[in-house]
């Protein structure tokens, strides 16, 4: 539910990190905030007292709607916003707004947690709502026809040791553990393992 990206919102808002700084103080409450406040979850209750003070002042100033969607709103999605001009967040708004209205299911009013999951589920089976993957592939040969040519000094990749073909050279794999990794050796032991090969 928070991945959610307002498509019409994701535009304005750029692309350009903003730093969110932990909150000194959180800022008083009227009356009727904290009564709105108090009547929400636990875990919401917590998550606005977890906000820097800038984003809980800033949420109080919203309309009702503006703030439902605000709980949808990704961590990024809100220090974009915080980081907008004024003009920029009305601009925001009015198509997050418009997002809203064009995927109504016709759920009754989007107050406290409910109406929240009700626009959410609205807004996920949308129409209007297209999902982009950009995932980068990254091109592989084609598969190898026929047999593997031997190693040798000078190819090391798509090719067969030559001990492991029934020659008669090549490195020799060992039949014991030579003890602790090499990372972990001496320079004397590594130069000491070597010469007894």
């Amino acid at each position: 539910m928070r991945k959610l990206l307002f498509a019409g919102a994701a535009l304005m808002m750029g692309t350009a990190p903003v730093a969110v700084y932990a909150q000194d103080m959180a800022p008083q409450m009227t009356a009727t905030q904290q009564s709105q406040y108090e009547s929400w979850p636990a875990e919401r209750q917590t998550e606005f007292m977890g906000w820097p003070a800038e984003y809980q002042t800033y949420y109080w100033t919203l309309t009702p709607t503006q703030q439902d969607a605000y709980w949808m709103l990704s961590v990024d999605q809100r220090s974009k916003i915080a980081a907008m001009t004024p003009m920029q967040q009305q601009q925001t708004w009015t198509a997050i707004e418009a997002q809203l209205a064009s995927q109504s299911t016709g759920s009754t009013g989007m107050s406290g947690s409910t109406g929240t999951a009700a626009s959410t589920s609205g807004m996920q089976s949308g129409a209007n709502m297209t999902m982009r993957d950009n995932a980068m592939v990254q091109q592989i040969p084609a598969p190898h026809q026929g047999e593997y040519p031997l190693c040798t000094d000078g190819r090391t990749d798509n090719c067969i040791n030559p001990r492991e073909a029934g020659k008669n050279y090549g490195n020799v794999p060992l039949d014991y553990w030579p003890g602790e990794p090499a990372s972990q050796m001496s320079a004397q032991e590594k130069m000491k393992a070597k010469s007894d090969m």
